[in-house]
């Protein structure tokens, strides 16, 4: 990694990205950005989903979805790319709206950029968690269902696309390379 100014954080729904994103700006002082807070499509299917979320995860197939999902994160690269030029200090920007082919076009801002990862069976356990799964009725635990589906597709998509482009990739369930790139990223923001 050379000494970045930025760091993009890229990975599926619920991999880490912000509490890893959390943890680096506050012992680093850089300024955390979500793609959330720029735009998001369609949104979480819990706790009180709006009608258009229920469309989306109830009446769409997974193909659809995904391939919707896939729209958006595209048309959100300018958003993402005017947030990491107006940055003067040392920041970080996480989300799933960050794809790491796209991402790799901002490697030229000084900016490193990583995809999270996690195994299906803890982002799954995670999205349920967060969901309140187990108190929803049946047609609130099908749009989770969804969403999950959702998530892991994309998981599949972004673990590929980052291999093929030698993204660097961190399991957030290991913890000695989750702390290991911390400090790593930690000294090159602040060297930044």
């Amino acid at each position: 990694m050379h000494t970045p100014k930025g760091l993009l954080i890229c990975g599926t729904s619920h991999c880490g990205k912000s509490t890893l994103a959390a943890a680096l700006g506050r012992q680093t002082g850089a300024t955390v950005l979500a793609t959330d807070q720029m735009a998001r499509h369609p949104g979480r299917p819990w706790p009180q989903p709006r009608p258009h979320v229920v469309d989306f995860y109830q009446n769409l197939s997974d193909v659809s979805r995904l391939t919707l999902l896939q729209h958006h994160y595209q048309t959100m690269q300018g958003l993402i790319l005017q947030a990491i030029q107006s940055q003067s200090g040392p920041y970080i920007i996480e989300g799933s709206a960050l794809r790491p082919d796209a991402a790799t076009v901002y490697r030229g801002h000084s900016c490193e950029v990583i995809c999270l990862t996690a195994p299906p069976d803890v982002l799954a356990d995670r999205i349920y968690r967060e969901s309140g799964y187990a108190g929803l009725n049946p047609d609130q635990r099908s749009l989770v269902q969804a969403f999950v589906r959702r998530s892991l597709a994309d998981q599949d998509i972004i673990l590929a696309t980052a291999s093929q482009l030698d993204v660097m990739v961190i399991d957030t369930t290991d913890p000695s390379a989750r702390e290991n790139f911390i400090m790593q990223a930690s000294a090159q923001l602040m060297a930044g």
